[in-house]
C-alpha cells in the first residue's frame, strides 16, 4: 500500500464537477424546460407537414455538409411562428356600449419563420459528421435545434419589455459604457496622445510643477579614515574627475570608495539632511563601519520641473483641464435647468 485517497473538499473538485455536468445528458434539460416555457408563453404554433417536405428535398449528403440549398428553392411555406403575449380584448358592443363578446389578441407581432428560413439555416450549419445518417433524422434534428434557438431568441428581444429592472440595468450598462469609451477619447486618451496641446498646458501651468529646493552635491563613501583623508585631499585639488579618483583609489579594491552624485531634496538622504546646505567640503562622518563627507557643489532655488519630470502629474492635470473643457461645452450645447424650489424640498 502507498497511499488512501479520500473525497476531496467540493471547492477543489468544484471545476472539475462543472466540466462533467456540462457534458451530461442531463445539462440539457434546464433549457429544454425554458424552450418548453417560451412556447407555451407565446403561442407557438407549428406546421409538421410543412416540416415533411424538406425529406422530399433533402437526402444523405447532408449529414456530409455537401446538400446544395437550391434544391430547396421551392419550398416557401410557413413552417412555425410566435403570436406573441395573449390579452382579451372588446369584439361586439350594443347600442349602449356595452360589451357582448370577447376576442383573444396578442401584444406582440406574429413572428413567422418559413421553410426558406430553415433551409438557410441547413446551410449555413453544414453537419462535422464523417458518416451518413439517414436524412429524415437528421432533419428533424436540426428542425429542433433551430427551433430552440429562435424561441430563445424570441424571448432574449423581449427582456427588456418584460422586465422593466432588466430594462433600466441594461440602459445603466450601455450609457456606462458610452460615457467611458466618450471619455476616453475626448479626455483620457487625447491627454496621451496630443503632445502639443500636453507641451502648451505645461508652459501656461509650468509654475505649478515646482521643484523645493535642492542641493547638488556629491557624497564620497570611504572604507576607513586613511582613504577618507587622501580622497579628501584628491577633491580639493581639483584635478581629477570622479571616475579617475574612482580608479585611483580602488585600485586595490572596489570597495575603497564609492561616489554618488546628484541632486537631492530634503529627506531624500539621510546623510544629506544632516549637513549643513552651504557650499564647501563637510567633516567626516561616522556611518556603518565607513567615513563619509560630502562635497556641495550649490544649492539650486525652486524652479518648474520639466515636462519629462512631471509628465505624470502634468498629464493628469490636464486630462481634468480636458474634462472641465468638454463639459463646459455641453453645458453650453445642451444648457440644464434647476428647479431650485423642487431641489431644496430634497434637502
Amino acid at each position: 500500500l502507498i497511499d488512501r485517497k479520500g473525497i476531496a473538499p467540493p471547492d477543489s473538485i468544484k471545476p472539475e464537477l462543472k466540466a462533467k455536468i456540462a457534458k451530461d445528458s442531463r445539462s440539457g434539460k434546464s433549457k429544454e424546460a425554458m424552450v418548453s416555457k417560451i412556447k407555451e408563453e407565446y403561442n407557438f404554433r407549428e406546421d409538421l407537414k410543412a416540416l415533411a417536405d424538406f425529406y422530399k428535398v433533402v437526402n444523405d449528403s447532408i449529414s456530409l455538409g455537401k446538400w446544395n440549398i437550391e434544391k430547396a428553392k421551392d419550398l416557401n411555406k410557413s413552417l412555425f411562428s410566435f403570436l406573441g403575449l395573449p390579452f382579451m380584448e372588446a369584439d361586439k358592443k350594443d347600442k349602449k356600449g356595452n360589451i357582448i363578446t370577447w376576442r383573444k389578441s396578442f401584444l406582440d407581432e406574429t413572428i413567422t419563420y418559413t421553410q426558406q428560413d430553415f433551409a438557410k439555416y441547413l446551410a449555413s450549419h453544414p453537419s462535422v459528421s464523417r458518416t451518413k445518417e439517414d436524412s429524415s433524422v437528421y432533419v428533424r434534428k436540426m428542425y429542433k435545434q433551430y427551433v430552440d434557438e429562435m424561441a430563445m431568441n424570441y424571448e432574449d428581444n423581449r427582456l427588456e419589455t418584460k422586465y422593466p429592472e432588466f430594462k433600466s440595468l441594461m440602459k445603466e450598462y450601455r450609457d456606462g459604457i458610452l460615457l467611458f469609451e466618450h471619455t476616453d477619447e475626448k479626455v483620457w486618451s487625447k491627454a496621451v496622445k496630443d503632445t502639443v496641446g500636453l507641451k502648451s498646458f505645461y508652459e501656461k501651468n509650468k509654475n505649478n510643477y515646482l521643484w523645493d529646493d535642492r542641493l547638488d552635491a556629491t557624497i564620497y563613501t570611504c572604507a576607513n579614515a586613511k582613504l577618507a583623508k587622501t580622497t579628501r585631499n584628491l577633491v580639493k585639488k581639483g584635478k581629477l574627475t570622479n571616475d579617475e579618483i574612482l580608479k585611483q583609489i580602488n585600485k586595490d579594491s572596489q570597495l575603497n570608495l564609492k561616489i554618488e552624485s546628484g541632486e537631492y531634496l530634503k529627506k531624500d538622504n539621510a546623510i544629506i539632511d544632516t549637513i549643513s546646505w552651504a557650499p564647501g567640503i563637510t567633516n567626516d562622518i561616522n556611518k556603518d563601519n565607513s567615513v563619509v563627507f560630502v562635497k556641495v557643489n550649490r544649492i539650486i532655488p525652486k524652479e518648474p520641473k520639466t515636462l519629462a519630470e512631471a509628465r505624470g502629474l502634468i498629464t493628469a492635470d490636464y486630462q481634468t483641464y480636458l474634462e472641465k473643457v468638454w463639459i463646459s461645452e455641453l453645458k453650453k450645447k445642451y444648457p440644464v435647468v434647476v428647479n431650485r424650489e423642487v431641489f431644496e424640498t430634497i434637502k
